[in-house]
């Protein structure tokens, strides 16, 4: 099959492959479409293969890469058109070397840049197009249009982490002004003034102290005349007893003396044993007894000596008891006087129920101010959360309308994708339409066609495209795609299991075999 192709681009006139894969040599030449037949592990895979090797460089060359028994693997392209060139991959052991030679026999010194202006993952293989994910087919359509959405992507995803912030940051508020609506609505209107209160109560406890105070002092004054009282009681009950003592010596006394007079005086006694002294001999019995006599008159009087020194000692006793007795009842005056004062006192002080009922009082307050102020600073909270809650609700607005923006912007980014197929859309979530249904959607043959009509709409510089899995196409179809594809100056390389009317290559065992 021949074709009068448009002047722009190039086209693989030719294809060399040595031990590659499962290639042994195979040589074709195509000035048109091409179709590669054979069965399965022939080697068609292993040619298609190395196409893409030879342009994709060491990226798109496979793993074991050598035909098991040679030392070294050999692809080589041709391609004709506007930029005539010839590419060369050398594989072995040690690694790959490519060259891409002009038509003079000159070499580019950077190969591999040259290359990738040819090289396009879709339209030189629509396969990997269409085995993509949505996410990879929307790069793959975004590459290739030159259009970047790493930054409307970032700012939209960023615009969504502000949003979600911002309506947790909104949730939460509004769970809490739902909790505070009661507390809002039964506070006070003014604080309660605790300081004054508390400045009240103590001053109701320093009352207390004083009051408790004066009490002890009139227990302790009251005690103390008490113990007064005993004191004065002691005191008479001692002046009586000396009183009785004194009075006791005073008869002992008075006896003592009685008993003295009733005896002679001892001098005259003493003058009668003078006067009788001549006359002891006679009257020594007479002597004794008149010795007996005075013996017994001194002793009555010493007797009376010492029962009038104990009345003495008495009398002074009852005298010192009555002094004492005056200085402890002058003592009983004084504690009486200060137990009056103290009794006063108290009197002049609120009363123990009294100060207990103040008491009460001032804690009740207290502890209703504590309770009111605690409503009035929530309501105040729950206000000034309301507050808050109406900010956040419009950043949360404002974050809404940023991601809303954002998404405008990739959307306008992917509005200026220029890809001339009727019905094709990119989604803003990746997905690929064709007149409104998902790209998965269709059957595979059409999933092909339209993977081909993408790759050609993208106008790459090299205008062969590889069709893999071209046993899934239909005849009719088939000859559909490759006129469509002739008439937009493009080749087709297909990859068929089997021989039929279309195959115009065919392998066996990695060598060509005229169909």
């Amino acid at each position: 099959m021949t074709n009068d192709k448009p002047a722009t681009g190039g086209h693989i006139k030719r294809l060399t492959v040595e031990d590659f894969k499962r290639v042994h040599a195979v040589e074709i030449t195509a000035d048109d479409h091409v179709v590669v037949g054979g069965e399965n592990d022939a080697g068609k895979s292993s040619i298609f293969d190395a196409v893409e090797a030879a342009f994709g460089g060491r990226r798109a060359i496979p793993k074991d890469p050598i035909r098991h028994g040679a030392e070294s693997a050999q692809i080589t392209v041709e391609i004709d058109g506007d930029m005539p060139l010839t590419v060369s991959l050398r594989v072995t052991d040690k690694g790959s070397t490519i060259t891409v030679a002009n038509p003079d026999g000159s070499k580019h010194p950077r190969a591999q840049e040259v290359l990738n202006t040819f090289y396009n993952a879709i339209s030189f293989s629509p396969e990997a197009f269409q085995n993509a994910s949505p996410p990879e087919r929307a790069d793959m359509l975004c590459k290739a249009a030159g259009i970047d959405l790493t930054e409307a992507e970032a700012e939209i995803a960023r615009m969504y982490d502000v949003r979600t912030e911002r309506n947790r940051e909104l949730k939460l508020l509004v769970a809490q002004v739902e909790v505070g609506k009661m507390e809002d609505h039964d506070a006070p209107e003014a604080l309660v003034d605790i300081v004054a209160l508390a400045k009240k109560q103590t001053a109701i406890y320093e009352e207390e102290s004083v009051r408790a105070s004066a009490v002890r002092a009139a227990r302790s004054a009251e005690y103390t005349d008490e113990q007064a009282r005993l004191a004065v009681t002691r005191r008479h009950a001692a002046v009586e007893e000396a009183t009785q003592l004194c009075e006791n010596n005073a008869k002992e006394f008075a006896k003592a003396v009685e008993k003295a007079d009733a005896h002679r005086d001892p001098e005259d006694i003493a003058n009668d044993i003078g006067r009788i002294q001549a006359e002891m001999e006679s009257l020594a019995a007479r002597r004794q007894q008149l010795m007996t006599e005075e013996l017994a008159a001194k002793k009555a009087q010493q007797v009376a000596e010492l029962a009038g020194n104990e009345k003495h000692r008495a009398g002074q006793a009852l005298v010192a008891t009555q002094e004492t007795s005056s200085d402890t009842e002058a003592q009983r005056d004084g504690t009486r006087a200060e137990l009056e004062a103290a009794l006063a006192k108290v009197k002049s002080q609120p009363t123990q129920e009294e100060m207990v009922s103040a008491i009460q009082t001032i804690n009740t307050d207290i502890e209703a101010g504590t309770v009111a102020n605690a409503a009035y600073e929530a309501a105040a909270s729950h206000r000034k959360l309301k507050a808050d809650m109406d900010v956040a609700a419009g950043k949360a607005t404002t974050a809404d309308e940023a991601v809303t923006a954002a998404r405008k912007v990739k959307a306008d980014l992917l509005a200026a994708i220029n890809i001339p197929i009727d019905g094709l859309k990119l989604t803003m979530d990746g997905d690929v339409l064709i007149n409104g249904v998902p790209f998965d959607g269709g059957s595979e043959s059409g999933r092909i066609e339209t993977s081909i009509a993408i790759g050609m709409a993208l106008n790459p510089k090299l205008k062969t495209m590889l069709v893999r899995q071209a046993s899934l196409i239909g005849p009719a179809k088939f000859k559909r795609m490759c006129e469509t594809a002739r008439a937009a100056g493009y080749d087709l390389w297909f990859e068929r299991v089997g021989e039929d009317q279309f195959t115009t290559v065919v392998i066996e065992e990695g060598t060509v075999r005229a169909p």
